[in-house]
């Protein structure tokens, strides 16, 4: 059975609403079958990450890295609200939390980020659940 979610998808589009290029099909049973979703992460041609209950990103692609300007290992110790425009962390957050508590299936929005180098990047959000565990 599966039952316990554990994580997010972000897709992060700078122009348009990125298609879900079929992610939101995956399912997996464990944790331990991720590897196949992040393969596909790590090829997509957008900023995308996997975000965990907390916020915090657990895998990220370049694209997302050159698109924020961190390197992995100062944005994996950050969570999602230290590097969201304050007016959007609390309309992405209560959203967030939604889709945790499964009352949504995803959420898109445009919305902008704090780049590493002190300037604000904007793109549209789209969040959606890929992960869930036998239970």
């Amino acid at each position: 059975m599966i039952s316990d979610f554990i994580s997010p998808l972000t897709f992060i589009s700078p122009i348009t609403l990125v298609a879900t290029f079929g992610i939101s099909q995956i399912r997996v049973r464990s944790a331990s079958d991720t590897s196949d979703i992040k393969t596909i992460i790590d090829h997509l041609e957008v900023p995308a990450a996997i975000v965990d209950l907390e916020g915090s990103p657990v895998h990220v692609n370049d694209h997302m890295l050159e698109f924020l300007g961190y390197d992995w290992r100062k944005l994996v110790s950050m969570t999602f609200p230290d590097f969201t425009v304050e007016r959007y962390i609390k309309r992405d957050w209560e959203q967030y939390q939604e889709l945790i508590n499964k009352d949504i299936p995803h959420y898109t929005f445009t919305k902008y980020w704090i780049h590493e180098a002190g300037h604000n990047v904007g793109g549209e959000i789209r969040r959606e659940t890929i992960l869930e565990m036998d239970g």
